[in-house]
């Protein structure tokens, strides 16, 4: 397809060594290309932040930054504050996702006029991993408004209070920042950010890959 426009990944990383090379190569190897990966290793006492220096030395697409410990919210902050794109985008570094991740996102964007575009994720745990190259494809959608995201969302379709399954237009993140230090900063900023858009894109297809661990 042809590129909308440069998107800003923003990977917090910290003591994911055991996952982290499977999450950059899923995002590295994507059929859209027009990435900046922002790699925020934060505080990393394992080999974390030495395989974000490797993966930064390959490919020019990657920034690192090393800062001490402050939490997965700081590190996402920092993220925004240096992020260049018209689009962002965030995936946490124990998670990874399908190599049409965003060439089906930015498609729906542009098809729909959509702010923001949702998928569904494949929750799995660590010895079951989905196949990042699984052929996907999109059957059905929903174009909500910012009421009727909303109420769906109250009436449970909890998929929505995720930062990590959606791609946005820049622009609805200025000036927002995730609280630090609270549990379930997610939810905190998102309904923020869902209050900024005009339309919501949400599409059925199966696209980031959650890791569920300890």
């Amino acid at each position: 397809m042809s590129e909308a426009g440069l998107i800003s990944v923003i990977v917090p990383v910290y003591n994911v060594e055991p996952y982290l090379k499977e999450c950059i190569d899923s995002i590295l190897q994507q059929t859209y290309t027009n990435l900046e990966i922002i790699l925020i290793d934060d505080g990393s006492t394992d080999n974390s932040g030495k395989i974000c220096d490797e993966y930064a030395a390959k490919d020019q697409r990657i920034k690192i930054l090393h800062k001490e410990n402050g939490g997965q919210a700081e590190a996402r902050n920092i993220g925004m504050d240096i992020a260049q794109g018209e689009m962002l985008s965030f995936v946490d570094g124990d998670d990874y996702v399908n190599i049409r991740f965003y060439e089906i996102l930015v498609s729906e964007m542009v098809q729909t006029n959509a702010d923001i575009v949702e998928c569904y994720s494949d929750n799995f745990l660590c010895n079951c991993a989905p196949d990042s190259k699984e052929p996907v494809s999109v059957k059905n959608r929903k174009i909500l408004s910012t009421e009727e995201w909303q109420t769906e969302t109250h009436l449970g379709e909890l998929i929505s209070c995720a930062l990590w399954n959606k791609l946005y237009k820049a622009v609805l993140l200025e000036k927002i920042r995730l609280p630090i230090g609270r549990l379930y900063e997610d939810e905190a900023t998102v309904f923020k950010v869902i209050e900024r858009a005009n339309k919501v894109a949400r599409i059925d297809s199966k696209l980031y890959y959650y890791r569920q661990r300890q």
